[in-house]
């Protein structure tokens, strides 16, 4: 990803994340047995969110929104296939994220104090920390329907 669409990435994730269904302008479709079947709205949170946290220097609360955004995605009504490829896919991009992160290719300082100045950012922090402490309670930034197609701005 080049230095100036990082902001947008940023953005995109919490338009996706922070926005929630009001934002949304329409919904994925259901396969024949009703299961969803495209994961691109949470593989997009759960890359975005090493820009958001990880990138910025809040590595802790990165892993908590990927829990988060994990434990959102598995009580969604995916396929079974869609539910493999998915854990697939992280596992598969996961070492290749990390090393971005830990090269600092994805840490923009001016993005960083910018998703920090967010109206929802604070209450983001505040939910993943509930979470931590009560993973029976989903943070409000993945309250979003499981069929939401991503909304970038």
């Amino acid at each position: 990803m080049q230095r100036g669409t990082l902001g947008l990435a940023r953005l995109a994730l919490f338009a996706v994340m922070a926005c929630g269904p009001a934002h949304a302008q329409q919904h994925l479709p259901r396969n024949a047995q009703g299961f969803l079947e495209n994961s691109n709205t949470f593989a997009v949170a759960y890359a975005l969110s090493f820009h958001s946290y990880d990138a910025c220097g809040d590595p802790r609360h990165g892993e908590i929104a990927r829990k988060a955004i994990v434990q959102k995605f598995m009580g969604c009504p995916f396929s079974p296939q869609a539910k493999a490829q998915f854990q697939s896919d992280l596992a598969t991009a996961l070492p290749k994220i990390r090393a971005l992160v830990a090269s600092g290719k994805l840490r923009n300082p001016k993005n960083c104090e910018r998703i920090s100045r967010l109206p929802s950012y604070a209450a983001d922090i505040a939910s993943l920390d509930s979470f931590e402490s009560n993973p029976n309670t989903l943070p409000g930034m993945v309250d979003f329907p499981c069929d939401t197609v991503p909304v970038y701005p």
